[in-house]
C-alpha cells in the first residue's frame, strides 16, 4: 500500500432548480451528489485517466455531518478535497482509494470509495 500526502481539492458553485426556478434549499441528496460529481473527478484527475478509461467507482462507506451553522459560510460554494489517498495492490490489479470530503452550507458528507487502475 502507498499513501500520499499531496493535498487533491477543488471548489464549484452549486445551484438548485425544481421546475426551472432556483431553489433556496440545499439538502443531503444535493450535497452528496454534487460532491460525489466533483471527488470523482479529482480522482480521475490524480490518476490521469478518463471517465471513458475508467472502472466502476465502488463506495466503501458514507456518513454526514450536520454543522453548526455558526462555524460555516452560508452559500452555495461546495468544497471538496480528497484525504486518505492510497494506491492498493490486490491480486494482480492495482486500485485507487480515497475519501471524498465536501461540505457546502451547513452540511459535510464523507464518502469513502475505490476503483480499479486499469494499468
Amino acid at each position: 500500500m502507498v499513501i500520499e500526502t499531496a493535498k487533491f481539492e477543488s471548489e464549484a458553485m452549486v445551484i438548485k432548480t425544481v421546475n426551472g426556478e432556483k431553489c433556496e434549499h440545499i439538502d443531503y441528496i444535493d450535497v452528496f451528489v454534487s460532491a460525489l460529481q466533483l471527488g470523482q473527478i479529482l480522482l480521475y484527475e490524480l490518476d490521469d485517466v478518463t471517465r471513458e478509461e475508467s472502472n466502476n467507482l465502488w463506495m466503501r462507506n458514507v456518513s454526514f455531518k450536520t454543522l453548526q451553522k455558526t462555524d460555516v459560510p452560508l452559500g452555495n460554494n461546495l468544497d471538496v478535497t480528497l484525504e486518505n489517498t492510497s494506491l492498493v495492490n490486490k491480486d494482480d490489479a492495482e486500485w485507487r482509494s480515497a475519501d471524498i470530503v465536501a461540505s457546502l452550507d451547513h452540511i459535510q458528507v464523507r464518502c469513502s470509495v475505490a476503483h480499479q487502475l486499469n494499468r
